[in-house]
This record gives C-alpha cells, sequence and structure tokens, in this order.
C-alpha cells in the first residue's frame, strides 16, 4: 500500500441552486457530470450553508462560522488562516484557480468604502500558485465570464479576449495536476459559474456578439435594476456550462 497522501480537488459552485441539479430532482437543467459523481460518489441530503457567495467561501476556506470571523461583505480578514496555508504547511502543492473577490469590494464612493482594500490578499492566501478575478479593487474586476480580467501568479493576463472565465480557470487547474503529478497537490477551484450577471455562454448563438458590461457590487446598483443588462434566461445555459467545465477538471 502506497503511503502517499490523497490529492485533493475542491471544487466550489456560485449560486447554484440546490433545485437545479438533477440528482437533486431538478428536470429544467441537463446536468449529466454533476449526476454521474452523485451516483459514484457521496451526496449530503442534510447539509448546511451560507445563502450567498463570499460569506460561504470565507467560512469553507477558514472552517469558522461567520459570525467568528466576519469584517464585511467581499472581505476575508488578512489575519484568517486558510487551508492554503494548512496544506501548503503539511507539504502539500498548492493552487487556487476561480474567484477571490476577499480583499477589497467597495467603490470609493460608496457607502462602507472605509473599508476598501482590508481584505486578505491573494498573495497571502497560502497558495503557491493562483490564478483569479477580482484580485484587487472593484472598479479594476472587469467581466468574470466573457473576455474576464485574470490576476495569474501577479501579473494580469493580456490574451482573455473572446475566452470564458470558467474555462480559464479550469485550463490552469488541469496545467498545474499535470505539472504536480508526482507531488501531493491540493488544488482549489471557486467557481465564479453560475453566480449573476446571467450571461450567454460560448456555444450560444449570442456569444459572440455579445459585450459583458462592467459589473457592479449591489452597495451601489440595485438588484432589480434595469441596469444589470443581463437576462435571466440564460441562467440554463449557465448551469449547463458549469457541468461540462466541472467534467473537465473532473
Amino acid at each position: 500500500m502506497s503511503d502517499r497522501r490523497p490529492n485533493i480537488v475542491l471544487i466550489m459552485s456560485d449560486d447554484l441552486g440546490y433545485e437545479v441539479i438533477g440528482c437533486n430532482g431538478g428536470t429544467s437543467y441537463k446536468t449529466p457530470v454533476l449526476d454521474d459523481m452523485a451516483s459514484d460518489g457521496s451526496r449530503f441530503e442534510n447539509a448546511h450553508v451560507q445563502p450567498l457567495c463570499t460569506p460561504t467561501r470565507v467560512q469553507l476556506m477558514t472552517g469558522k462560522y461567520n459570525f467568528r470571523n466576519y469584517i464585511g461583505f467581499g472581505l476575508m480578514a488578512p489575519d484568517e488562516k486558510t487551508f492554503g496555508h494548512i496544506f501548503s504547511d503539511a507539504g502539500y502543492k498548492t493552487c487556487i484557480s476561480g474567484k477571490w473577490q476577499l480583499y477589497s469590494y467597495r467603490f470609493p464612493e460608496e457607502e462602507g468604502a472605509e473599508t476598501r482594500g482590508t481584505g486578505q490578499k491573494i498573495e497571502d492566501a497560502g497558495f503557491d500558485e493562483y490564478c483569479v478575478w477580482h484580485a484587487h479593487h472593484t472598479e479594476q474586476k472587469g467581466s468574470r465570464y466573457k473576455d474576464p480580467v485574470i490576476y495569474q501568479n501577479g501579473s494580469y493576463l493580456t490574451d482573455t479576449d473572446g475566452k470564458l472565465g470558467d474555462d480559464i480557470f479550469a485550463d490552469y487547474a488541469i496545467d498545474f495536476m499535470e505539472k504536480n503529478k508526482d507531488e501531493e497537490f491540493f488544488i482549489y477551484f471557486p467557481m465564479a459559474l453560475t453566480h449573476r450577471p446571467f450571461e450567454p455562454m460560448i456555444g450560444d448563438p449570442e456569444y459572440d456578439s455579445f459585450e459583458p458590461e462592467p459589473n457592479k457590487t449591489l452597495g451601489a446598483l440595485s438588484r432589480d435594476s434595469d441596469d444589470w443588462g443581463d437576462d435571466p434566461r440564460h441562467y440554463k445555459s449557465m448551469v449547463e456550462y458549469h457541468d461540462k467545465v466541472i467534467g473537465r477538471v473532473n
């Protein structure tokens, strides 16, 4: 029996409804990859999670309930120890590829702007390598889907035109697995999908002509505002593309 410890790939979907997955009884969306994973693995039928994106990720990464470490939405305290630190300290090669949005959230003119830049920097989160969206201030974050703004190991990518954020994250995770196949590794893949804005995916008739609008925080723009410029009819495509991306990494 090998003494080698298991490699770990942790995938975190963003704002994916319980009811959309086929193995949970959903019939409106096709999720064959997730359904197969559920049939071949273990499935939690009594589980509890925060109802929003950032609080969920902070809780998952730190192992603490939010009332113990909440400092503001879109932030994680700079002194928090994450599972990136823990796995790195244990000798694993570590990687995060996906959504960060834990360093700074508010716009300069927005209520709560005094919290800007008070969260944890991606460079300090305990990972050997990173490829993330929204590493810095909100006005710098840009699109997470088509033509994404991606910060990778100290610099912004310059070749993302026409590409989709989660495809870039998946490619990076796969490359990390390949180059560390002889090492013990931990990969955290906090996906952008299926969080709003609702936009067409690659393969949709509207994708090539679609121009993503600047993303805004809910503090600067109300959730029901027409200015979001997105369309809920794209959610089905996003759910099914999300399933395909997981199939590539799985």
